[in-house]
């Protein structure tokens, strides 16, 4: 294969090039959404490492979760570094397991106030849910949703573009020259994958710097 100035498979590895930045882009922008979101996690007194120890665990298998839970209970309790046995370990976490969490939601329907003297909220494995009764007297219940705190930013769903200029192929072409002018990097390049003035801002830059932003030039080699 022959790579070169206005050869096909030029344009074939610039295409390739356009494709794999647009892809890091993105990547750069899901980065700053995620430490947007554990940056909120942690303005509301939840701990960063312990989310990102959930994350991983939540990718385990169940199988594969209790059993190095178990091993590890074992080990511990061995080596005397746990005041329960194994066994009473477990019971406790069988207490976020969910029909348990039903069972007690279910007993705790008779300590609910008449409607209008109050409620109860119940916290099990992180989640508050409110038991209320209504003007029938019957019991309901319902997740407690907490409210974003005023002023607080929610996270971005995706990191926008800078603004696309609005203009021609042409004009697309001389913003490319000025871009080289200011010496700014090819990269910078402020039209969209897909966008047919794209490679027009390229043609601009390459013209203005006598080369195409891919490296040392074939005749300098060697």
């Amino acid at each position: 294969m022959t790579i070169g100035k206005n050869t096909v498979a030029g344009d074939e590895l610039q295409g390739y090039v356009d494709r794999v930045e647009n892809i890091n882009s993105q990547i750069a922008g899901l980065q700053d959404d995620k430490s947007a979101v554990m940056a909120e996690a942690k303005s509301r007194g939840f701990s960063k490492k312990r989310i990102g120890e959930v994350i991983r665990i939540r990718k385990q298998k169940p199988q594969d979760r209790q059993e190095a839970e178990a091993e590890l209970d074992m080990y511990l309790h061995a080596l005397g570094m746990a005041n329960e046995p194994p066994l009473l370990r477990f019971i406790a976490r069988a207490g976020v397991d969910t029909a348990v969490r039903e069972q007690v939601l279910d007993a705790m329907k008779g300590f609910v106030p008449p409607h209008g003297l109050g409620d109860i909220t119940v916290t099990m494995a992180g989640k508050p849910v409110r038991l209320s009764r209504n003007k029938s007297g019957e019991v309901e219940i319902a997740e407690v949703v907490d409210k974003p705190l005023p002023g607080l930013k929610t996270p971005r769903q995706s990191k926008p573009r800078a603004d696309v200029p609005e203009c021609s192929d042409d004009q697309a072409e001389e913003i490319g020259r000025q871009f080289a002018r200011d010496n700014r990097p090819i990269i910078d390049n402020p039209f969209p994958y897909g966008d047919g003035r794209r490679p027009r801002f390229d043609r601009g830059w390459r013209l203005e710097t006598g080369n195409d932003g891919m490296g040392p030039d074939d005749d300098d080699e060697g």
